[in-house]
C-alpha cells in the first residue's frame, strides 16, 4: 500500500484499507489494521462483516479516516448512520455503497477541515 501511495499522481484516485478481520480475528485487530492503514495514508477503510453498531463506532472512535461497510448487517442498514450524521459527529462518512463513497469522502474530508 505504501508503494502505490507513494505513486499516485492523481490526488482524485482514492486508496482505501480493507479488512474482514472482525469476523475471523476480532475488533482489537481490526482497530490496529484500521490504524495501520490509516498510519501508511489511505483514504478509507473498508470494513467487512461488521455485524452491530457498537463495532462500528469502536472502529470509527479510533482512526480519522472514513469508514465503508461491506455486507452490513441489517442494524447498520439503519438510514440513521449517514454521512451528515457522521461528519457531524466524528467528521468521517460511513458510507453503505462502493458506487456511493467517493462523494462521501470528499464530503468527509471537507467538513474535517470546517
Amino acid at each position: 500500500m505504501r508503494a502505490a501511495l507513494a505513486g499516485r499522481q492523481d490526488k482524485r484516485l482514492v486508496f482505501v484499507g480493507r479488512s474482514s478481520s472482525i469476523g475471523i480475528t476480532g475488533l482489537a485487530d481490526t482497530i490496529a489494521r484500521a490504524k495501520a492503514y490509516e498510519a501508511v495514508g489511505v483514504d478509507a477503510f473498508f470494513m467487512a462483516g461488521a455485524k452491530t453498531r457498537g463495532e462500528v463506532e469502536a472502529v470509527a472512535n479510533a482512526v480519522k479516516i472514513p469508514l465503508i461497510l461491506g455486507g452490513p448487517s441489517a442494524e447498520l442498514q439503519d438510514p440513521t448512520i449517514s454521512a451528515h450524521r457522521a461528519c457531524a459527529s466524528a467528521s468521517k462518512a460511513i458510507c453503505r455503497s462502493r458506487l456511493r463513497c467517493a462523494p462521501l469522502m470528499r464530503r468527509s474530508k471537507h467538513c474535517a477541515r470546517a
